[in-house]
């Protein structure tokens, strides 16, 4: 005797490691973050100019309710003598985005620069 059932693919629920079902999805708590890489380096020759490099990249973002921002950003500045000499702040690539759960989706803006 043998039994044989089957269920219509539209009834079972999808599973998989890397995938939150939208029922479960939260927004979490408001809050902020700041990830970094921070490299300094100083050349002190035994003649002449001694120079210092600071440079720093990663990415920042803020959640507020369902909104998330983000950004990357690179941020560099030398020295020449304890001189300020060059000084730059640049944010390649910021977004903003948001969940929608009734219709298992995310909502995106990004503004990318080249």
């Amino acid at each position: 005797m043998q039994l044989s059932i089957s269920a219509p693919q539209a009834w079972l629920k999808y599973k998989d490691a890397n995938w939150t079902p939208p029922e479960l999805w939260d927004h979490g708590i408001a809050g902020a973050f700041l990830d970094y890489n921070l490299y300094a380096s100083h050349y002190a020759p035994h003649q002449g100019d001694n120079s210092q490099n600071i440079s720093s990249y990663g990415q920042a973002g803020v959640n507020l309710g369902a909104w998330r921002l983000r950004t990357d950003y690179q941020y560099d500045q030398s020295f020449n003598n304890g001189k300020s000499q060059a000084n730059n702040l640049d944010f390649p690539r910021i977004y903003l985005f948001r969940p929608i759960p009734a219709i298992n989706a995310k909502l995106n803006y990004r503004s990318i620069r080249y």
